[in-house]
Order: structure tokens, then C-alpha cells, then sequence
């Protein structure tokens, strides 16, 4: 018959993943040990990488169609808008989507709590208070001496 078998497009995908990984392992120890040699004002920064591969999409259509094997998620950007989606597809086939919009926030937005100007609580009361309130009920307040 044939010469050639025929390979199954997931058994592929997973198997070239697999080699992925494993060639990324193979290049972390290796730049491990040469970092071990080089003095360190020799070594080179390496930009960092994304554990992520975008998907340049023209909008929400664009990013619906995208197909995305079992067991997988992909990560699309829209070209048109300030928007990004995530479809994943779990083993079944069965497919999610979501979508999330980019948005500028300030950095005081982030921490109200500091950004505020800091006010005393008065929720708690002082030692000298707490005596005053003892006296004033009529118990004299102990010179106790604390063991910390």
C-alpha cells in the first residue's frame, strides 16, 4: 500500500510540546552551568521570556473562530481594540471564552491606604486611659510588673 502512516494531529501537538519543554529544560541547564564559568561582569542579560504566545486577532469574531486544540488555551490580542481574549478547550472539546479589557489605572489607585493622609485611630485606649476608667469605677488599677 502506502509507504507513510498517518499521524494523529494531537498525538503530534502533544508530542511536539513535550520536545519543547524538553529543549527549554535543556537550555536552562545549560545556561546555568556556562554561568557558573563566566565572571559575572561578563554575563550577557537576557531578555525575559514570555511563557504566553499571543495571537494577533481583528476582533471578537476573529478571536471566536480561532481554533484551539483539546486541552489547550490560547491567548489572542485584538488588533482593533484594547482588549484581549482567552478561549481554552478542555479534553471533551467543550470550549470557554473570555474576555477582558485593558484599562490605565493609576498608582494611587492601587494603594488608597497610602495615598490618604494618615489619620490616629482612636480605637484603642491607653494605659493611662484604662487607669482613669479603673479609678473612676472604683478599682484601683495593680502595679503588676509584665514577664514578656
Amino acid at each position: 500500500m502506502y509507504p507513510y502512516t498517518t499521524i494523529d494531529p494531537q498525538a503530534f501537538a502533544n508530542e511536539q510540546a513535550m520536545l519543547q519543554q524538553r529543549i527549554n529544560q535543556l537550555e536552562q541547564a545549560r545556561n546555568q552551568q556556562m554561568s557558573m564559568y563566566a565572571p559575572q561582569s561578563q554575563q550577557q542579560q537576557q531578555a525575559p521570556t514570555s511563557n504566553v504566545n499571543w495571537i494577533q486577532v481583528a476582533g471578537i469574531e476573529g478571536a471566536r473562530n480561532q481554533i484551539v486544540q483539546p486541552g489547550h488555551t490560547a491567548w489572542m490580542m485584538d488588533n482593533n481594540s484594547p482588549v484581549f481574549y482567552v478561549k481554552s478547550v478542555d479534553g471533551m472539546g467543550s470550549a470557554t471564552f473570555k474576555v477582558f479589557q485593558f484599562a490605565e489605572i493609576s498608582p494611587e489607585a492601587l494603594n488608597p491606604a497610602q495615598s490618604q493622609p494618615k489619620e490616629e485611630r482612636q480605637e484603642y485606649v491607653t494605659r493611662q486611659e484604662f487607669d482613669a476608667l479603673l479609678t473612676r469605677l472604683g478599682e484601683k488599677p495593680e502595679n503588676k510588673e509584665e514577664s514578656v
